[in-house]
């Protein structure tokens, strides 16, 4: 079930009424859509960022104006400031029988264990692009590491996820996603300096 989220028509233009609606609890936002006209809306800044604890670019939800539902995808949000504040939020309306390019991050289960067997985890590729019905999209694709080896990579062609026979892949096959591989030489020799006990001084060794 797609989360809902309330927004507003929003008539406020130029850089200090934006600022405004800002300093009352609101993120100003468009949405927009193929053949569907651009709606400015605004949000409320504190159940968007709850939306955004559990979901990022890509993911699906509904955004209700003025009583009317509209099924949309998060296509960008922008923040700024040391307080990482939420100051612009972009969506793309969905019809249900039109695909849409979407894209989808890569989360990597169990990375615990690479640490465990002493290798590194070398991340190539954080997400990858779909497209597919609304009704087919996913938000996030999974690579669980145990039980890899050295050597051992993964490449976007060796991805499984949800509804792959609906899901039309557009990133290159051949690209790597992650790799495992071996410490350098440099990076062994400090973990043994630092492994190594300190030689105790003998006493009486002071003059």
């Amino acid at each position: 079930m797609r989360e809902l989220i309330q927004a507003n028509l929003r008539t406020e233009v130029g850089k200090n009424k934006i600022k405004y609606i800002r300093t009352q609890g609101y993120v100003p936002a468009v949405i927009y859509g193929h053949n569907k006209e651009t709606r400015s809306i605004k949000l409320d800044r504190k159940q968007m960022d709850r939306f955004l604890m559990y979901h990022t670019k890509g993911s699906t939800l509904d955004v209700e104006i003025n009583g009317k539902s509209a099924m949309v995808v998060l296509k960008d949000f922008q923040r700024r400031g040391l307080k990482d504040q939420l100051i612009h939020v972009d969506f793309q309306e969905l019809s249900a029988n039109e695909t849409v390019k979407i894209p989808v991050p890569i989360l990597v289960k169990n990375r615990e264990y690479i640490e465990r067997i002493g290798a590194i985890l070398e991340d190539h590729l954080t997400e990858i692009e779909i497209e597919a019905l609304p009704s087919d999209l996913i938000e996030h694709v999974y690579v669980d590491v145990e039980g890899m080896a050295f050597g051992d990579v993964v490449r976007v062609s060796d991805l499984v996820f949800e509804n792959m026979e609906k899901v039309t892949l557009l990133t290159d096959l051949d690209l790597t996603v992650l790799a495992v591989s071996a410490p350098s030489k440099e990076e062994e020799v400090k973990e043994g300096a630092e492994d190594e006990p300190a030689e105790p001084e003998l006493i009486g060794s002071k003059e």
